[in-house]
């Protein structure tokens, strides 16, 4: 919690409004790797959504949906398909562009849910006969977006390249010896600006 905190004070102390001359809305794609705090979870990929509409030239909202698989183990033993963790958030944007515009960073905080499966676990250790262990388990957690950065490239009036870097806290007391899972994005994308409302990219 204190790092959750720290990391919303920090986001309004450092950004501030800024004087642009178009409101950013966008919609983005990203592929990415992930780590984890989780031992039984191992390096995952994924991918992640989002938006946002931009009241002004440089405050929006919207939010994000992310999709991540991790090989899972527990114990030594290997499950029989990836670990699932979806997460849905509703963020805060902040839009700052730089040189001319060809440049922007838009760091964001979000509060919002995730859904986790565990999956079964491949042994003949239990039964002989039937080669696995059932030990699914899925669990509905809080997800805290504490800290989310995008920086992009404008390389056309409308479109961007982007790199991302994103922390989540998923809380839960069903993370094998957790009570939260720690997630770290590092992602790249393409994104669109939007063409309506109060101003265009």
């Amino acid at each position: 919690m204190k790092r959750l905190i720290i990391s919303i004070a920090l986001f309004f102390i450092c950004f501030g409004s800024f004087s642009q001359s178009e409101n950013p809305h966008f919609l983005s794609i990203n592929a990415y790797p992930t780590i984890d705090n989780i031992g039984n979870l191992k390096l995952g990929f994924g991918y992640m959504l989002d938006g946002a509409y931009f009241f002004n030239d440089w405050f929006g909202v919207g939010g994000k949906a992310s999709h991540s698989m991790f090989k899972y183990s527990e114990d030594g033993i290997k499950a029989n398909s990836f670990a699932q963790h979806i997460g849905l958030t509703a963020n805060v944007f902040i839009y700052k562009e730089f040189a001319g515009g060809n440049f922007a960073i838009m760091p964001n905080i979000g509060v919002g849910a995730s859904y986790t499966i565990l999956p079964n676990l491949v042994t003949d250790e239990f039964d002989p006969t039937m080669q696995f262990y059932d030990r699914t388990t899925n669990f509905v957690s809080p997800l805290f977006n504490a800290f989310g950065i995008k920086a992009f490239w404008n390389f056309h009036e409308d479109m961007a390249a982007n790199v991302s870097i994103d922390y989540n806290m998923a809380v839960s007391k069903k993370w094998p010896d957790k009570t939260f899972g720690e997630f770290l994005y590092f992602s790249v994308g393409y994104t669109y600006f939007l063409n309506f409302g109060g101003g265009d990219k």
